[in-house]
């Protein structure tokens, strides 16, 4: 496998430089969308609440390849949880997982002949 690491190209929880904030533009506070970035893909996710618990959906864009995407809870010294899951890639590229608890999670996706690792992702509520 050849080893990618895509880097974060948007994150709708962040200030934007430079972009006036009209009302409609006014980020859902519930829903985080991110972009991330590699050579050959980009990866959409959004990360949403459902009920007590969060959800992750995507779909990488890029060459049409089948996959799986795993996602895989850190360690935390408070939390001795092992919480991993792996679900395939769909035809359109889509991916969903949810049932998830807060915390931070890695998450790596092998397409075809590459394995593309973000950076680690906090999955909660909004710091206010």
């Amino acid at each position: 496998l050849k080893r990618v690491m895509a880097t974060l190209r948007i994150d709708s929880w962040a200030p934007q430089p430079g972009l006036a904030m009209a009302l409609r533009s006014t980020p859902n506070l519930e829903t985080r969308h991110m972009l991330f970035n590699t050579a050959g893909s980009d990866i959409d996710h959004r990360f949403c609440t459902a009920g007590h618990r969060f959800e992750v959906s995507g779909q990488i864009l890029g060459p049409d390849e089948t996959g799986a995407v795993a996602l895989v809870r850190l360690p935390q010294p408070e939390v001795d949880a092992d919480e991993t899951h792996m679900v395939p890639v769909d035809d359109l590229g889509e991916f969903r997982i949810g049932g998830l608890s807060a915390g931070t999670f890695a998450l790596t996706f092998r397409m075809g002949e590459d394995e593309i690792t973000l950076p680690p992702i906090e999955l909660g509520d909004r710091a206010q």
